[in-house]
């Protein structure tokens, strides 16, 4: 576990090592992170009780309709996710169902974000970072701001979605910042710009160890060594922030 400020998330923990690649933190016993960030209590940093009956989970994929292997990945992850259907209901919004007002609506009650499509950080401002949703309208950080809740845990799998940035509460906060803010349980976004192939396998890999009942944490290890193993560099791109110990069902 890395505990953090914000200017120190500009580090990637995640690449830390010795010569042997094998021996790497991230891919043996795992690597997680805490913002440590003025307002924010320390019990949001841990993981909240199990929720009893099914987990809302929200699917947005490819809005903007340029992204085909999201398209796949999303694909994957219907056929993953249907295996536990009495754990999971599953609400897709793909190409032009993503709009800005229905991705809003379902945020609400969602308890489980998966987004696959374009993100963007541009710096500080309440309109400068976001994702990218139906007709190429922006999902920003003040858009998030008028969602009375927010889901318990976001996977952005899009270029930059982890980056953070600001340094108290009264700053505009980059994207991933604003949901551990907001008291997310756990956030897994990139570092850098992430490849279709590797975006895909990691997610896939993550979501069939979580619906064999493997904690957050574990399956992100696991996702990882699968990357590296495979000589993609995005092993280290993905970026999990809060309480590993989240699992989306119940299982050994």
């Amino acid at each position: 576990m890395v505990i953090h400020d914000v200017a120190a998330s500009r580090l990637p923990f995640e690449l830390l090592g010795t010569t042997d690649a094998a021996a790497r933190p991230a891919v043996r016993a795992g690597i997680s992170r805490r913002l440590a960030v003025e307002g924010v209590p320390i019990e949001r940093l841990f993981a909240k009780p199990p929720k009893s009956g099914a987990l809302n989970v929200l699917l947005i994929a490819n809005p903007t309709e340029d992204l085909p292997g999201t398209a796949e990945e999303a694909e994957a992850l219907t056929r993953i996710l249907a295996q536990s259907k009495d754990r999971i209901k599953l609400t897709i919004l793909t190409g032009p169902q993503a709009t800005r007002a229905a991705v809003q609506e379902e945020l609400a009650r969602a308890d489980v974000l998966h987004y696959c499509g374009h993100a963007f950080f541009n710096g500080r401002g309440r309109d400068e970072s976001g994702l990218i949703l139906a007709g190429g309208e922006p999902l920003t950080l003040e858009d998030l701001e008028q969602i009375p809740s927010l889901p318990r845990v976001a996977f952005v799998n899009a270029c930059e979605a982890g980056r953070v940035r600001g340094s108290t509460t009264t700053e505009a906060a980059a994207f991933a910042e604003l949901f551990l803010r907001s008291g997310v349980e756990a956030y897994l976004g990139t570092y850098w710009q992430v490849g279709d192939t590797a975006a895909a396998s990691f997610s896939t890999g993550v979501y069939t160890r979580l619906a064999a009942g493997q904690t957050l944490e574990s399956a992100v290890t696991q996702a990882r060594a699968d990357l590296l193993k495979a000589n993609e560099s995005d092993w280290a791109n993905y970026l999990l922030y809060g309480d590993g110990r989240f699992k989306l069902v119940m299982g050994p």
